[in-house]
């Protein structure tokens, strides 16, 4: 009987310790965000995020592919992986898995085909979300999964049979904004340098001179210009989306009351088209 009860308790323990292990199973720590919107590097397309939407009985968060409603977003944060389920469907793909180790085989899909696809590597950013870097079956590094993001390589959800293209030939992520405020940026792709986003380089940024000084800050109607000469100088204004909403003559006082609301940057050129003013401001 004692014998009978010991391997009982033995059996128990053995239960806790495996329910223990699968407690600690990775987790979703970051989440894609309710309201987005992704802007591509490779020709400032922006997709978004807008809304929500039931699908089999699952909240799901609605994409648009840039304006017309593309797909649905599952997130299924105890198992760490992402769904999708297309416009005009209800079957739902897995295309992004967090819970993957290193050295996995996964088998994810797209609108059009499923592909195998190889853990290469896993890492933390400096804000802690997970990315998971993948290899095709063309052997390269094909696409990185960030954590409450998306895909790097792909924006929002990865094209995995275009995995074996160029990268010249995907779109991949700049940026990500949320309420006017930049939650993700991305700056090595040679590619964003002809984007105005990476030509001016962020709208976090700005260069000063002491000759100029452009204010008030916030401004609801009007930006006045303090400098000596306007000679030869024009002006850009950019929107947190890295696209030229007014451009003009640099003059005493600008006009920006047709200007939506938010963050922008002030850009200042030369005739020669050096940039030798750079300032934020908040447009009321």
């Amino acid at each position: 009987m004692k014998t009978n009860f010991l391997i009982l308790l033995f059996a128990v323990i053995l239960a806790g310790g495996a329910k223990a292990q699968s407690d600690t199973a990775y987790r979703l720590h970051h989440f894609l965000p309710d309201s987005a919107q992704f802007i591509t590097c490779l020709d400032g397309v922006v997709y978004s995020i807008a809304g929500d939407t039931l699908i089999n009985g699952k909240k799901m968060k609605k994409v648009y592919n840039p304006n017309q409603y593309y797909a649905a977003i599952y997130e299924d944060t105890l198992n760490a992986k992402y769904f999708v389920v297309y416009e005009s469907d209800t079957e739902e793909k897995l295309f992004m898995d967090f819970s993957a180790k290193e050295g996995d085989e996964i088998m994810v899909s797209d609108k059009y085909s499923s592909h195998k696809i190889l853990v290469d590597s896993i890492w933390l950013d400096d804000s802690n979300r997970k990315i998971v870097s993948i290899r095709n079956k063309c052997g390269h590094i094909a696409d990185d999964w960030i954590e409450g993001i998306g895909s790097l390589w792909n924006v929002l959800i990865p094209f995995v049979t275009g995995y074996c293209l160029s990268d010249g030939n995907v779109e991949s992520l700049a940026r990500v904004v949320v309420d006017d405020s930049i939650v993700y940026e991305h700056f090595s792709m040679e590619d964003c340098k002809s984007f105005e986003l990476y030509r001016y380089n962020s709208i976090n940024s700005s260069k000063t001179n002491d000759n100029i000084c452009v204010y008030p800050n916030p401004a609801k109607d009007f930006l006045i210009v303090d400098i000596e000469s306007l000679d030869c100088l024009t002006y850009d204004i950019i929107s947190v989306f890295g696209t030229i909403e007014q451009s003009g003559d640099l003059l005493p006082s600008i006009n920006i009351g047709g200007l939506p609301q938010g963050s922008k940057l002030i850009v200042v050129k030369n005739d020669n088209g050096e940039i030798v003013y750079t300032n934020k401001f908040i447009k009321q």
